[in-house]
């Protein structure tokens, strides 16, 4: 790794909560570079939990993820538990694949709604079914209309 960790803390030392907040803002100001590896061991040392405990581990990497993507790193977990920061040619494809994956959320959005049998609503769960509904299907033939054109 070409950038520098900061040191976790010790198991006698109080943290602030939640760790996986403070693990991701260590990360994020260690200036990490696209291909860094984060270490297993650093990163259980942060949030006090081993990846061992995949889904304790496994949710609190997840949330990590949401934060350092803010910054543009997308974070693979490799098989020990360690972190790769992906290259940029995989934010790509991530991208990609999310749109793929909000634009068919929007479809079965819009089929539900509708389908939803409206007579069996009160008035205000109507309108809001409709509004609900003419958003997403808004949303949708803008997102259809730009992949057509991207």
């Amino acid at each position: 790794m070409k950038s520098t960790l900061p040191q976790p803390p010790t198991q006698d030392q109080a943290i602030k909560l939640p760790a996986w907040r403070n693990c991701a803002e260590a990360i994020a100001s260690a200036a990490i570079d696209y291909g860094d590896t984060i270490p297993a061991s650093w990163v259980s040392a942060w949030l006090r939990v081993s990846p061992a405990e995949q889904m304790r581990y496994g949710t609190q990497i997840s949330k990590i993820r949401a934060r350092l993507e803010e910054d543009g790193f997308y974070l693979i977990q490799k098989e020990d538990g360690s972190l790769l920061v992906a290259q940029p040619e995989h934010n790509v494809s991530k991208v990609a694949q999310r749109n793929r994956a909000s634009l068919k959320l929007l479809k079965r959005a819009v089929l539900l709604g509708e389908s939803t049998d409206a007579s069996k609503l009160d008035d205000a769960n109507r309108r809001l079914l409709e509004h609900e509904n003419n958003k997403a299907a808004t949303r949708l033939a803008l997102m259809g209309r730009r992949a057509l054109a991207g």
